[in-house]
């Protein structure tokens, strides 16, 4: 236990404390405010000496302080080292299963966010080195949300199963998951840690390129760029995909009467899309 007559100041902070004996007085400690960033415990005489600090930030290092007090008489404890990291206790890593789809992934695991912490799950054309610093503030550096890349925040009791769209189809993503809580953050390993986007699958469609038995017709067909569809009406928007199904943009139908000019593409099969409806047709 602490000494007769004597008092033990007990300090924690991120900020080195130069000349810490004079900094000791009335029960407290100049520049130490008993937040994550420092604390102090005092003890008085028969107190025990072995005392535990709670609240600190895991993964920090602070330095650390002893100083006992008997009247006008103060000495400090030389520590070798001088700093210490509270241990972390973070997260275990999320365990999903990725599968793909049209234009999209999807990433199955069973359950809810565990109590206490928030799952991102993350899908990138580029790859992200540091994915764990890139967190912050329910925001993932580098990630903007559009088709080159999407997160998704899940905080606790969300299910931990999700999938993501309106990416695009064909192309290969990145894929990665943190799981993050008071105590850290964990990452999944993926193998593979990139995965293809399926295809639109070719339309059934007639030789002239009349998908079932839509009423509208796509002409002429082949074209030599310049494309009509029957029906259609001005500033409406197509989707345009290659003839494996890659999505390759979006034109407007900019003619009074139905038209769209393709003459910038590259002779060959084209998958034209209206309202839900794909049209086959070849340009020469």
């Amino acid at each position: 236990t602490v000494p007769n007559s004597e008092t033990y100041y007990v300090i924690v902070s991120q900020s080195a404390l130069s000349s810490i004996r004079s900094r000791v007085g009335n029960n407290q400690v100049r520049g130490v405010d008993n937040d994550a960033s420092g604390k102090v415990l005092v003890l008085s005489s028969g107190k025990s000496r072995t005392v535990e600090f709670s609240g600190l930030t895991p993964g920090l290092s602070y330095y650390v302080y002893a100083v006992a007090v008997k009247g006008s008489v103060k000495g400090s404890q030389s520590f070798s080292p001088n700093r210490y990291v509270p241990a972390s206790t973070g997260p275990s890593a999320p365990s999903y299963a990725v599968s793909t789809t049209v234009g999209g992934l999807r990433f199955t695991q069973e359950g809810s966010v565990p109590e206490g912490e928030t799952y991102y799950v993350i899908v990138s054309l580029s790859a992200l080195s540091g994915i764990v610093s890139r967190i912050d503030n329910d925001e993932v550096r580098g990630v903007d949300n559009d088709s080159t890349g999407k997160f998704l925040s899940l905080s606790s009791g969300k299910s931990r199963t999700v999938e993501f769209s309106g990416l695009t189809p064909g192309l290969s993503y990145y894929v990665y998951a943190v799981a993050v809580n008071s105590g850290g953050a964990t990452s999944q390993s993926f193998d593979p840690s990139r995965y293809t986007t399926n295809s639109l699958p070719p339309p059934s469609t007639s030789p002239l390129g009349v998908n079932g038995s839509s009423a509208s017709v796509v002409y002429p067909n082949p074209s030599p760029g310049v494309v009509y569809i029957s029906n259609a009406e001005p500033g409406q928007t197509i989707r345009i995909y290659s003839g494996s199904g890659i999505f390759l943009g979006t034109y407007i139908l900019s003619s009074a009467d139905g038209g769209v000019d393709l003459s910038a593409l590259d002779a060959g099969l084209y998958i034209l899309e209206l309202n839900g409806t794909r049209y086959r047709v070849i340009l020469e």
